[in-house]
Order: C-alpha cells, then sequence, then structure tokens
C-alpha cells in the first residue's frame, strides 16, 4: 500500500502488516484510509489508477478540486454522526473516465472509539451495472406498452372477428334450414364446406387470443391444486374418455403457486391432446404423476398413443404445427404452443419425448413458488 507520512497505530508492525499490505495493495477495487477531515492518508495501487494519482501524491492531502478531494468532501459529509456505510451508492467524475457510479463501503480502523477517526474506505465500480439495469428497465417499460397495445389488439380481434364469423355461421345454418332442399345434394355439399371453414376460423381466432393473452392478461399467481385441476379438466373431458373406455390415472399432485386458469389451459391441452391421438382399437391409456424435488414439481403425462417421430419432438410446439392432416385429426396446431407458453411464464419448462406407435410422454417442469422479480432503480445514486 502506498503510504504517506505514518501515522501513530495506523497498523501493526512486522510481518504481519506487510502480509496484510500486501493483500490490500494486489485488490483490483480501490481502497484507502480516510481521516476524519476527509483526506485520504493511504492508498492502494488501484486507487492510485483511478483518480489519477501518484504513488507519492497518495498519502498528502489531494489538490482542492481534484476527483479525490471531492469524493474526501463527500465521504466525509455522507459518514458525519455515523461510523459506517454500506452499499452506499455515489456518482463520481473521475480522471479519463467520465461520470461513474461508484459503491461505497467505509468502516473504522481499530473501532469507532480511536481518537485518530481513520476509515477504511473500498470501492467498487458500478457503472455497468447500473447501466445494464436502467437498460433492462427501459425493456421493462417498453415491453409494458408493447403488451398494452397487444391487449388492445387482442380485443378488437376478439369483437371484430368472431361477430363476423358468429354471422357467417348463423346465417349459413338459416340458409341451410330455409332452402336446403332448393340447394340441392352439390349446393348443400359446398355450403357444408364453406360452414366447416368459419367454425375452423372461430376456433383459430378464440386460440390465438389464447396463445396472446398468456403474457398480456395474465391472472395473478396464487396457491393452486393441481388434484383439482386435474379433476375438474376430467370432468370436462368425461363424455370424450367415456367414448373411447379411456383408462385414466392421476397420482398424487402438488400444490404449487401458479396462475389458475392457465394451469387449468396445461392441463386441458396435454389430456385432450392424449385422448385426440389415440390408437385405433386400442384402449387409451393415460397417466399423470408428480415428482417433487428440491423446489420444482415435475409433471408427467404419459400415453399409450400414436406416438411421434423423435425428430419432431421440438417441432411439435411450434405454433400451427401438424404432424398429420387436418382430415385425420382435427385441430388448429395452438394447443401444445399454448401449453410452452404457459410453461415459460411460471419459468418451467415442457418437453416431449415419443417413438411412432409407442405413446407420447409430456413432461412439464414448474417452480413450486413463484418469487415476482425484484423493482429496478432509476439510473441515479
Amino acid at each position: 500500500m502506498h503510504r504517506g507520512p505514518p501515522a501513530a497505530g495506523v497498523a501493526p508492525s512486522g510481518d504481519l502488516a506487510e502480509f496484510a499490505a500486501g493483500i490490500v495493495e494486489s485488490l483490483p477495487d480501490p481502497v484507502a484510509v480516510l481521516d476524519r477531515e476527509g483526506r485520504f492518508r493511504a492508498a492502494n495501487a488501484a486507487f492510485c489508477r483511478t483518480f489519477g494519482l501518484s504513488a507519492a501524491a497518495a498519502g498528502r492531502e489531494p489538490d482542492a478540486g481534484s476527483a479525490a478531494a471531492e469524493l474526501g468532501a463527500r465521504l466525509r459529509e455522507a459518514l458525519e454522526g455515523r461510523t459506517h456505510l454500506a452499499e452506499h451508492l455515489i456518482a463520481q467524475a473521475l480522471p479519463g473516465a467520465g461520470r461513474r457510479f461508484l459503491r461505497v463501503t467505509a468502516r473504522p480502523l481499530g473501532g469507532a472509539d480511536r481518537a485518530d477517526g481513520l476509515t477504511l474506505v473500498t470501492l467498487t465500480d458500478v457503472t455497468e451495472q447500473r447501466r445494464a439495469e436502467a437498460a433492462l428497465d427501459r425493456y421493462r417499460r417498453e415491453l409494458e406498452r408493447s403488451n398494452a397495445a397487444l391487449q388492445e389488439f387482442a380485443d378488437v380481434a376478439s369483437h371484430d372477428l368472431r361477430e363476423p364469423m358468429r354471422k357467417v355461421l348463423t346465417f349459413g345454418d338459416r340458409l341451410r334450414a330455409k332452402f336446403g332442399s332448393v340447394l340441392g345434394p352439390e349446393g348443400n355439399d359446398y355450403l357444408e364446406r364453406a360452414l366447416n371453414a368459419a367454425r375452423r376460423m372461430q376456433g383459430l381466432i378464440d386460440a390465438l387470443l389464447d396463445y396472446s393473452r398468456v403474457s398480456i392478461r395474465p391472472e395473478a399467481f396464487q396457491p393452486v391444486d393441481l388434484n383439482r385441476v386435474a379433476q375438474e379438466v376430467l370432468r370436462d373431458l368425461e363424455v370424450r374418455t367415456a367414448e373411447l373406455d379411456a383408462d385414466v390415472a392421476v397420482g398424487p399432485l402438488p400444490v404449487i403457486h401458479a396462475d389458475p386458469l392457465q394451469m387449468r389451459q396445461l392441463f386441458q391441452n396435454l389430456l385432450a391432446n392424449s385422448l385426440k391421438f389415440h390408437r385405433p382399437e386400442v384402449r387409451p391409456t393415460l397417466r399423470v404423476d408428480a415428482t417433487c424435488r428440491a423446489d420444482v414439481v415435475e409433471l408427467r403425462f404419459r400415453d399409450n398413443g400414436i406416438g411421434f417421430d423423435d425428430k419432431d419432438r421440438e417441432r411439435i410446439f411450434g405454433a400451427f404445427q401438424r404432424l398429420h392432416p387436418r382430415s385425420r385429426y382435427e385441430g388448429n396446431g395452438i394447443g401444445l404452443a399454448l401449453c410452452r407458453r404457459i410453461a415459460e411464464r411460471h419459468g418451467g419448462t415442457i418437453a416431449a419425448s415419443g417413438a411412432p406407435g409407442l405413446g407420447a410422454t409430456f413432461i412439464v417442469t414448474l417452480p413450486l413458488e413463484h418469487t415476482p422479480p425484484a423493482s429496478i432503480t432509476e439510473d441515479s445514486p
């Protein structure tokens, strides 16, 4: 450590003092000793480099108006009536570096009752961290504005796109009821195709709105009993389950911190997906179980359906991705994409494995608890 005139009692003598001084000298952060007048009595090499001081000047009273003098005055003011500073943030102009943010930690040397009033000061440059926080905060605000615009679009789409489809279906049904006999077989076939297309469009609009609302109109996270969610979804699917004579078993599931509506959507899509892609002439078997480890739960949805080729395990989660023609399996290609978006919104993941003719397994990993991110401070000390 670069030292000025020795001060009585500043440091112990002998090998231990040299060892301690060597440690301080090698530190990458600026370290200095400040007296009660705000003068730096000693400083390490990092402090000298940061404040443009020579080794000889490190122990002398800094020039008036210099960065070191300004810092000393500010620290003396901050320490007035106090003995410690912890994580104190200041903005300081440094020679050749411009305005930088410095995090200051200060503690008295040898105890607060020492007559010489010397204080050990450690500085950490957190400018880049502050800039990153400011950029993240700007991005967050921009994302909020973007989400607000998307929500407005979803509201408009909900009304302006659904209403025309509803009218097409309504008047198409009336046309068939009143003039079906006049249209003849060919005319009725054309009309049915048009109505089917309108129904698919209506379903696609609803699916897209569900997909967009995962992020732009989420519910608050709260304790959700996944056992109850599974049973409610199975009640909704009981007609289809009975038609297929499906064997469905749900193991004990935990209570997690989540969006209840989105958990219901997740179970609805995965269970309905397993029922839809069953093998003909084979009794569908569905199993849902959970494994809790550390702070996450791993949900497994297993079936004995038609499965899929392993090379498609990522493709199936893409929006509008279909592995089979619509003539064989109905759907709009949004369901699994929605599941992935829900899992990611909860800080989790979803993955799939399977083989043709051997069924599929969907693994959803979710945190048991959800901690909202800490707020970001403004770019000022």
